[in-house]
């Protein structure tokens, strides 16, 4: 329950409040209980800030920030996360998301190119939708990035790289 959720969460950062696992769990509670992205964001930024270079997390702080629509924000996190993590199994996802984040963004050069690498690494049964994507990219319909969006895409991570982040 939630009373004991913050009980134990309130005796680890009386313990060590550097405890980057600890930032990770309120961000998934935040992200998946609370449906609060600005604190889960938040929380995760707390991790990121003891452990940089964290991939998972900021592959998820860019997804959420995606779904907020703040898209240099997203940008800024995805690009680290590759940059720390460019042979992940999830990098085709960084650059799929990158590409909706630069598309809205208004810089569709740039979204054709994180799409298309994003083709190169796709697991083949997710192909299909960095194709659609490309498509969509290339005529410049962004009400089509996410398959029954509306104008503003809100784009799930892959299925393996969604949250929760925590170990």
């Amino acid at each position: 329950d939630q009373l004991s959720f913050q009980k134990t969460i309130s005796q680890s950062l009386a313990l060590d409040t550097e405890f980057d696992t600890t930032w990770m769990i309120i961000g998934d509670v935040e992200a998946n209980i609370n449906q609060d992205s600005a604190a889960a964001i938040e929380a995760y930024r707390k991790a990121l800030e003891l452990v940089p270079g964290n991939c998972t997390v900021q592959h998820v702080v860019g997804s959420l920030q995606i779904q907020q629509s703040q898209w240099a924000g997203a940008i800024t996190d995805l690009e680290g996360a590759l940059e720390y993590c460019a042979a992940s199994s999830n990098a085709w996802d960084m650059y799929r998301m990158l590409a909706v984040a630069y598309f809205y963004q208004g810089e569709q050069a740039e979204a054709l190119e994180m799409a298309n690498q994003a083709l190169l690494l796709v697991p083949e049964d997710q192909r299909s939708v960095i194709e659609q994507l490309i498509a969509a990219i290339q005529q410049q319909a962004p009400t089509e990035l996410v398959p029954g969006a509306s104008p503003v895409p809100t784009p799930e991570p892959a299925p393996d790289s969604s949250v929760p982040v925590t170990p």
